[in-house]
């Protein structure tokens, strides 16, 4: 069977584009996504459940590889969070570097769970 490529839309907020297969892990069916790099080069396999695929969009390779926007890009395309200074909980406790734990000085001070 020839290589199938797509746009594969998880949960309708992650977008992946690459060669899909069809695999079975322990008696359930995946998503196998190896998404593709702009030189045509693929990415480690991705594995997701069919009920949190969105939406699956079939490309042909060329396609696909042109919608391909490399790892880095993504991550640069993600929002900046905007701080207001404030290092604050749900409480409006001040949770800065300030309030961490202090090291043990020793084994014998230190607490296990």
């Amino acid at each position: 069977m020839a290589d199938q490529y797509a746009r594969v839309e998880i949960m309708g907020h992650r977008v992946v584009v690459g060669r899909v297969s069809e695999v079975t892990r322990f008696g359930v069916s995946f998503c196998a996504v190896e998404p593709v790099d702009k030189d045509g080069n693929f990415e480690a396999r991705q594995l997701y459940g069919g009920a949190s695929v969105f939406c699956l969009t079939e490309l042909d390779r060329a396609t696909a590889i042109a919608e391909a926007t490399p790892y880095w890009e993504r991550v640069a395309q993600l929002p900046e969070h905007e701080s207001d200074g404030k290092d604050d909980d749900i409480d409006g406790q001040d949770v800065g570097a300030d309030t961490l734990p202090v090291e043990a000085d020793s084994e014998d001070d230190m607490e296990l769970f």
